[in-house]
Parts: structure tokens; C-alpha cells; sequence
């Protein structure tokens, strides 16, 4: 008879060949498990340049338009002929001094105004002269940000809350002078803006002096602004908060500023970002602002600082 078929794998052999094979699986699974762990990180650093662009650009586009005067009308050429265009701070703060900035600018698409009649401080309305041909209220509208001011340095903001034809009814702004104006004083349409720091949930928000706050970048660990004016010999200087609390002052309103902020010609810009998500901040206080939970280095994605100075370009020759 046939003897009996003994081919094929002995209970050793199969131990062995199940070995390898969780073996191999492990060592694939680890493989994935890295290449995950790095296209996450790699998603996170994406995000936090994307951030970081969207922050220097916004601080840098209000800079350089920070000043930007009508190019006709009753009162043409940059605004600092009359007043300072860059303020530090945001309004109503100011203790922000070097983590926020406001800045005016004037919409090119409305021409300037002038008071009909004077305007007294304190004044809910006012009334308009427009340009000769421009049919009332020649592009003015309700919730626009107007700019008042005079050849003495005083001015003010208001927004108008209903306009009817040459008049309008106004709130003012907590900035500028706070004074009263005579008939005559250039009447601007303007952007107002506050770019600035609110640490308590790390965000970068735009202001518009009256009802709009609203965020623009998360995830900011910090933000710090260093002002420069030009001196006399050609040199720059840094402007610090006491320098703009000594004089001398201008305005005859009840809140004057300092004439040093007229010769502001730039900015310094130090912005540092993170990571949104903790798991990907470790505890280096040279690496991170606030530390997070990460222990392996492969998976942290340390703080992006950006430095950076905005020259104004709509400025007053001299200054």
C-alpha cells in the first residue's frame, strides 16, 4: 500500500511563520503611525505660516495706508498736515500702548466735506457743504466714520447715524481732541481701525472705534510694537510712552496729544505665534510662549516669531 502524504507545515513552522508576520505587521504599523504623526505636524506648521501671513499682512497693509489724505477737494494731501494718522494703542485702552495700533485713513471714493455752520462740542448733528455738482448727500451714509478737523491740530471722529440731505446726526468717537469746530473745518469719510493684542484668549482683533471687534488671527502668544519718529539730524529714534506725555501738545480740546506723534515715520512689528493645539507644544520657555503637553521632539512645532518694520508712506514731507 501507499504510504500516507506527510507534506506540509509543522506546528513549529507555523509558530515561527505567525511570529513574523505580527512582526512585520507591528513594524508596518509603527511606519504608518510615524508618517501620520509627521503629516499632522506638517499640516500644524502650514497652519501656523498661514496665520503668521495673514497677521503681518494685516498690521503692515493699515500701516502703509495709515495717512492716506484725499487727492482733491477742499482739503487734499495726507492727513498729517493736520493730525497724527498712527496712533499707538487701541481707543479706550491706554495701557496697550506697544500691543495694539489705530490707524486713519481716508476713503478715496467720497470726496471731502466742510461744516456748513460751527459745530460746538458735544454736538448730536451736523450739517454739511459739499463739493459744488455733488448732489446731497454726495456718498455720505449712515454708519460711516466721518473725520473732523481744523488748522489748530484738533480733531474728532463721529459716526453718522442718519443723514438726510446736508445734515446728519452723529455719535462721537472716543478719539481725538474732543473740542468744537467752526464753520468751514474739513469733514472727512475715513477707516478707522485698531489692530491689536487681546491676551486673555490670544487673538489678534480689528477695531473700528465704535461697535465692530472682531477677530482677525488665533492663537497669538504676542505682539509688540516699537514706534520710530525721524530726528533733525536724519537719525531714528524710538518713541516710548513717557515721550508722548511730556509735550509739547496740540490741541485746544479737552483731550490734546502729544506733536511727537505727527512725526511718527514707522513701525517695528514683533508678532509671535502658536501652535493651536497643545499637543503640539512642548515646555521649553525659549521654544514656547505657553507650554503644551508634547514630550517627543518629531511632534512639536515650536512658537514662529516674525520681525518686521512698516515705513509709512503717506506722510508729510519733513516730518
Amino acid at each position: 500500500s501507499r504510504p500516507a502524504d506527510d507534506s506540509g507545515f509543522t506546528l513549529v513552522e507555523l509558530l515561527v511563520a505567525t511570529a513574523l508576520l505580527l512582526v512585520l505587521m507591528g513594524l508596518t504599523g509603527r511606519v504608518l503611525l510615524d508618517l501620520r504623526s509627521a503629516i499632522d505636524v506638517t499640516a500644524e506648521r502650514a497652519d501656523l505660516q498661514q496665520r503668521a501671513r495673514v497677521a503681518i499682512d494685516a498690521l503692515a497693509s493699515r500701516l502703509r495706508g495709515a495717512g492716506a489724505g484725499a487727492d482733491h477737494g477742499t482739503a487734499p494731501g495726507p492727513l498729517d498736515q493736520w493730525i497724527p494718522a498712527v496712533l499707538p494703542g487701541r481707543p479706550g485702552d491706554p495701557a496697550g500702548f506697544a500691543a495694539g495700533v489705530t490707524t486713519l485713513e481716508v476713503l478715496a471714493s467720497v470726496d471731502a466735506a466742510a461744516l456748513r455752520f460751527d459745530l460746538p462740542r458735544g454736538a448730536a448733528s451736523v450739517d454739511l457743504e459739499y463739493r459744488a455738482g455733488c448732489a446731497p448727500p454726495c456718498g455720505f451714509f449712515e454708519r460711516m466714520t466721518i473725520l473732523i478737523a481744523d488748522a489748530d491740530g484738533d480733531f474728532d471722529l463721529y459716526v453718522l447715524t442718519a443723514v438726510d440731505g446736508g445734515s446728519a446726526n452723529v455719535r462721537r468717537l472716543d478719539i481725538g481732541t474732543d473740542d468744537g469746530y467752526a464753520a468751514g473745518s474739513a469733514v472727512w469719510p475715513v477707516d478707522v481701525r485698531a489692530t491689536y493684542f487681546e491676551a486673555e484668549h490670544r487673538e489678534l482683533r480689528s477695531f473700528d472705534g465704535d461697535r465692530s471687534d472682531v477677530p482677525l488671527v488665533n492663537e497669538v502668544a504676542e505682539l509688540r510694537l516699537e514706534y520710530w519718529r525721524r530726528l533733525a539730524d536724519g537719525s531714528l529714534a524710538a518713541i516710548d510712552s513717557g515721550s508722548l506725555e511730556d509735550g509739547p501738545w496740540r490741541g485746544s480740546g479737552a483731550a490734546p496729544y502729544d506733536a511727537d506723534l505727527l512725526g511718527l515715520c514707522g513701525v517695528g512689528v514683533m508678532l509671535r505665534l502658536q501652535a493651536a493645539s497643545p499637543i503640539y507644544r512642548g515646555t521649553h520657555p525659549q521654544w514656547f510662549r505657553y507650554p503644551g503637553t508634547a514630550v517627543d521632539p518629531r511632534r512639536m512645532v515650536k512658537d514662529l516669531v516674525l520681525r518686521t518694520t512698516v515705513a509709512r508712506r503717506n506722510r508729510r514731507e519733513g516730518l
